[in-house]
């Protein structure tokens, strides 16, 4: 194994100085011998043990850097979200979203989409960044126009899929099937989930080089930026272009059948230029599956977001379904980024650093143990609560209080449920 020497700044643990340390690669990623063979003998499996928690010991952040490298993403992340709500709660009143309710059911998978892909985005290039692969520009240049090609053709793939299912339950639930509806409604994903992908892969590649070359830990700030424009680029681009697509179809029908012939000629380059990389293309393989059961439940949720809508229609509960999946979302990634790291820089593939898989599924060993993860957990949760109710009643006051007849009950089911969600 070829050794590669890596330099990265971290915490010291003790003060807020960073200090400068060398990691070699064929150290960090062993659990082989020099030949690359598993060790077979049990003092050589213990003691790659040892060098891996040594080595996780040394990489791991202070608890007090970690909160001032996230607090502030995490803030503007809640005010996108914050923004989100409320816009979706005005849209309801758009003849959009009167002429076609269906819109409600896909908005929950479109905004579970973004979150999947730009977060998984970020995570990428933070762990990227990490094994020294963002040091030059071209391989800066060529990691941007790979994940792009890949996130579109998962974008324009999913969002397809996701007007399918959603025209699916509309015709399940008695509604008359329209073609000049079914039509809008592809060819407004498609859009959206194109055009919210391409700014986000912008967005995630700018952070994360900003993030390198200030000395930040880029899995701390980039999934909470992603979701900071993410949720509301995506509804402002939704109602956009479908009120754009629904005026169009009356006098231009052809413009909508055009708009997704377009992105499906265009699937195939994407394709291509994703399979340059061997990362994208190993995602390509092998990672479209969980996006794709994630898209079905998020469309399942977003059926059970549009029976909420027309129950509690006198409210404005809809400005707080961007915010409870949003401000959730941003702290999990955050959580997932840095551990899909640590695991890169201390083992190989399909092999953990210390410890039975069984170990890692420990709610004990996951919140109230002394690894760097658990700390991270507590610090996470310790942040649901307050974060909640800031941007809860953010909305409240910017509407002068009219959130229409919502009980008092409904702020204490709505903390309990983002407490357990982040914690699951």
């Amino acid at each position: 194994m070829s050794s590669v020497n890596n330099t990265t700044a971290v915490s010291d643990g003790n003060s807020d100085k960073r200090v400068i340390w060398t990691i070699d690669s064929a150290t960090c990623l062993s659990p082989t011998d020099s030949s690359g063979a598993l060790p077979t003998d049990a003092n050589s499996v213990e003691s790659e043990r040892q060098k891996q928690q040594a080595l996780l010991h040394q990489i791991e952040e202070h608890s007090i850097k970690f909160i001032k490298e996230a607090t502030f993403p995490f803030l503007i992340a809640g005010c996108g979200t914050v923004c989100a709500g409320l816009l979706l709660d005005a849209v309801q009143r758009w003849e959009l979203f009167a002429y076609m309710p269906e819109m409600n059911v896909i908005v929950t998978p479109l905004l579970g989409m973004k979150g999947n892909l730009e977060m998984t985005l970020g995570s990428r290039l933070s762990t990227q960044t990490h094994l020294g692969n963002m040091n030059t520009r071209k391989k800066r240049i060529k990691l941007l126009l790979t994940n792009i090609a890949l996130n579109q053709t998962l974008a324009i793939y999913l969002s397809f899929l996701a007007s399918l299912i959603a025209i699916g339950i509309t015709f399940v639930n008695g509604k008359e099937a329209n073609m000049d509806r079914a039509l809008i409604l592809c060819a407004t994903a498609m859009t959206t989930g194109s055009l919210s992908s391409f700014l986000l892969d912008l967005l995630m590649w700018t952070v994360v080089v900003v993030a390198r070359h200030t000395g930040v830990n880029p899995d701390n700030v980039t999934t909470p930026f992603a979701g900071s424009l993410g949720d509301l680029a995506s509804l402002g681009f939704l109602a956009t272009f479908g009120t754009i697509y629904m005026k169009a179809q009356r006098d231009s029908p052809w413009l909508c059948i055009a708009v997704i012939a377009a992105f499906f000629l265009a699937t195939p380059f994407y394709i291509w230029r994703a399979s340059q990389d061997k990362a994208t293309l190993g995602v390509l393989k092998h990672g479209l599956w969980p996006v794709v059961v994630a898209m079905t439940i998020s469309t399942a949720a977003g059926r059970i977001f549009e029976i909420a809508i027309r129950r509690f229609h006198d409210t404005a509960i809809a400005a707080f379904q961007p915010l409870i999946n949003g401000i959730g979302g941003n702290l999990v990634s955050v959580q997932a980024s840095r551990l899909s790291t640590a695991l890169h820089r201390t083992s190989n593939m399909g092999h953990l650093p210390a410890g039975k898989l069984i170990d890692y599924l420990s709610l004990k060993r996951a919140f109230f143990s002394k690894d760097i993860d658990s700390k991270i957990a507590r610090i996470l949760l310790l942040i649901v609560v307050p974060g909640q109710l800031i941007f809860f009643f953010a909305i409240f006051f910017i509407k002068g209080g009219d959130i229409g007849n919502i009980p008092v009950w409904f702020v204490f089911v709505y903390i309990l449920v983002a407490v357990v969600q982040v914690s699951f």
